[in-house]
């Protein structure tokens, strides 16, 4: 799942005219820009929009404007407040770009162990300081996240275990992420196979709940 319905919730620095969350509109090219001479590091929190099995980022920085290191935080907490574990993904470096005379814009493709996170945070340490770059500011072009929601089927019925795993497919489908897709259809091939079983499970499930035999 790309450039989906992920939002940028806080940035501690950008440019009116460049948000972060230009980083998620098809229709804009720009990407993000920091505000001039900002306080760094700088913070970027974004919204994956429900559990999300995090796979990777590819991301385009601009030619002159370039942040030294990133540092990628997750975590699972649902509510923000100063008390919320961030847990560290790891980092990345771009260079300095001198090669190109500030002209060529570097891409960074990087890979994640499917780690399950509710929000990612970016945290941009510095800038190198290049002769376009006045004002020492920090840009994205682009920012793809890569994973896919993590899709916990209704466990009431088998139908219903099938519809929101076929549902979770397709959409997956649609967003040319293959992976997921495979993903699902294997649970889907394994519901079918041991279709008796899960009923019978089920079944003993519901009556358990029934008589309040939780354990």
């Amino acid at each position: 799942m790309t450039l989906a319905p992920f939002r940028c919730i806080y940035c501690s620095s950008e440019d009116p005219e460049h948000p972060f969350d230009f980083l998620f509109r098809n229709d804009i090219v720009s990407g993000w820009i920091s505000g001039p001479n900002p306080q760094y590091p700088i913070d970027a929190v974004i919204d994956l929009k429900g559990n999300f099995i995090l796979t990777g980022l590819e991301i385009a920085s601009h030619q002159s404007m370039i942040a030294q290191r990133v540092d990628l935080y997750g975590t699972k907490n649902e509510k923000l407040d100063q008390s919320t574990v961030w847990e560290s993904i790891g980092f990345f470096t771009f260079n300095s770009n001198q090669r190109s005379q500030w002209q060529a814009r570097e891409i960074k493709r990087i890979k994640i162990d499917n780690n399950r996170f509710r929000y990612l945070r970016m945290n941009f340490q510095e800038c190198y300081s290049t002769p376009p770059n006045y004002y020492y500011q920090v840009s994205i072009i682009s920012l793809e996240i890569q994973g896919r929601i993590d899709i916990k089927p209704r466990l009431t019925t088998i139908e219903e275990m099938i519809s929101d795993l076929q549902s979770a497919k397709q959409a997956a489908v649609d967003s040319e992420d293959y992976g997921a897709a495979a993903d699902y259809k294997e649970q889907l091939d394994n519901i079918s196979s041991h279709h008796d079983e899960l009923v019978d499970l089920l079944a003993k499930k519901a009556e358990a709940l029934k008589n309040e035999q939780y354990l």
